[in-house]
């Protein structure tokens, strides 16, 4: 899905990358199809990664 690499990589939040209305609908079909389906977190959340970005400076 091309709204989820940057989501996945951190470069923008879930709001913005899913805020396009042909993503949104496509989400939206993809999970009525899958009622079971709980995505799984794979990673920091936003400010974790952050601190740990700056930290490094």
């Amino acid at each position: 899905m091309r709204a989820r690499a940057p989501v996945r990589h951190l470069l923008c939040g879930a709001d913005r990358a899913y805020g396009a209305e042909d993503v949104r609908r496509g989400v939206g079909s993809r999970l009525a199809a899958r009622p079971g389906f709980a995505p799984a977190h794979d990673g920091p959340d936003r400010a974790a990664w952050e601190a740990l970005v700056t930290a490094a400076d």
